[in-house]
């Protein structure tokens, strides 16, 4: 019975515990993606630099910064943020939303979270099915499958998207891609 009450009050100090913290977006986060061009040649590229937070309330707000863009290839890199993301203009991509912290205890929980992503300045409500883990300090979320992104949902020019073709013979290039992303955020109190 003591054991019982005990496991009781733990998990009962473990859910205020999460319910009260804050945290921050530590740099083993990544957001990656995958470009098709010429229908079937994929190419991936990684961002990881990314800042952000989750507050107390479950207030989530990531920065994703392209300049940080690594496809393996730094002429690409350029052009992708000169041509297609605009760095100059729209220095960061962004993601905000609620997490509801309620749900997160130290088991795993798939959760879907509605979440406003801004990319060249045009937001768009975006569903992403996630897995959360908390672990010690640690809070991980990664979606759980890809999250495909059209440019034209974000009104983004296929003028941009044309331009970086031309860089590269005209080839054609998929104006949507699936991204996938893994945060991991570490508790702040």
């Amino acid at each position: 019975m003591i054991k019982y009450i005990f496991m009781m009050l733990f998990s009962l100090l473990s859910f205020f515990s999460t319910a009260l913290a804050s945290y921050t977006l530590n740099n083993s986060s990544i957001v990656s993606y995958v470009s098709i061009k010429k229908q079937y040649v994929l190419e991936t590229a990684t961002i990881n630099t990314l800042s952000g937070s989750i507050k107390n309330d479950g207030l989530l707000d990531i920065a994703i910064l392209p300049i940080g863009l690594n496809s393996l290839n730094p002429i690409r890199d350029k052009r992708l943020n000169e041509l297609f993301f605009q760095s100059d203009k729209y220095p960061s991509i962004r993601v905000s939303g609620n997490v509801d912290l309620s749900k997160i205890t130290d088991i795993p929980v798939r959760l879907t979270t509605s979440l406003d992503l801004t990319l060249l300045g045009n937001t768009r409500k975006i569903q992403v099915p996630v897995l959360v883990v908390k672990s010690g300090e640690y809070l991980s979320i990664s979606s759980t499958q890809p999250i495909i992104i059209n440019a034209r949902d974000f009104l983004i020019p296929i003028e941009n998207l044309k331009k970086l073709a031309d860089t590269v013979g005209g080839i054609s290039i998929s104006d949507t891609v699936p991204v996938s992303v893994s945060l991991i955020f570490t508790e702040t109190l």
